[in-house]
């Protein structure tokens, strides 16, 4: 029979081994972590109009919700006319305070409406994960701009420089198809953004 004291210590050098791999765990998680933030910061740059140089407003207007002015959106290209095969970028600028929760699941609910059909459950759940981590809380006057890739995906700008950079270019398509689908909501703020006074 082992002795109470001999069981005791045996008990904590399991707990210390624990506590000691648990601590290798974080620290290698705390490592790729970085890792992956550094990688993600090295391919991109922290102001978007260096990713557009020569970008030009085709369109701009006013979003209102029950009266109340949410946003003005800008809608930047380097041609003439929106090409979805070329860089672009939208913008808005909020008037009102916003959580970054209602944000996206205003988003995501206008995704739904216009792709419904075309999305699985499993990519719906990833799409909103990776905009909750990519959208912050909104106050007054503070800017989100979201750049179009096509091939990439898309990178979302704030008043702080990248807030994300997000690969997945099916989410891109989608996630600027809410202001620009030819069914967005707000067929008149679309119209404006397009450059055509309605």
């Amino acid at each position: 029979m082992f002795s109470k004291l001999y069981l005791r210590e045996l008990s904590n050098h399991l707990i210390i081994k624990l506590i000691n791999k648990f601590i290798y765990i974080k620290q290698i998680i705390t490592v790729l972590l970085l890792t992956l933030l550094m990688i993600t910061s090295s391919h991109a740059t922290n102001n978007w109009r260096d990713e557009l140089p020569n970008a030009r407003v085709l369109g701009s207007g006013d979003f209102h919700w029950f009266g109340f002015k949410i946003y003005n959106a800008k809608l930047w290209s380097q041609t003439t006319s929106l090409d979805m095969n070329r860089p672009f970028a939208l913008e808005l600028t909020y008037n009102r305070s916003i959580s970054r929760r209602l944000l996206v699941k205003t988003v995501m609910s206008e995704m739904k409406r216009l792709n419904g059909n075309d999305v699985t459950a499993v990519k719906i759940q990833d799409w909103q994960n990776k905009l909750t981590l990519a959208i912050p809380d909104i106050s007054p006057g503070d800017e989100l701009i979201g750049v179009f890739l096509p091939t990439q995906g898309f990178r979302l700008y704030s008043k702080h420089g990248l807030a994300a950079d997000i690969r997945d270019p099916e989410l891109a398509h989608y996630f600027f198809g809410v202001w620009l689908d030819k069914q967005a909501k707000d067929k008149v703020l679309r119209s404006k953004l397009f450059g055509i006074t309605p």
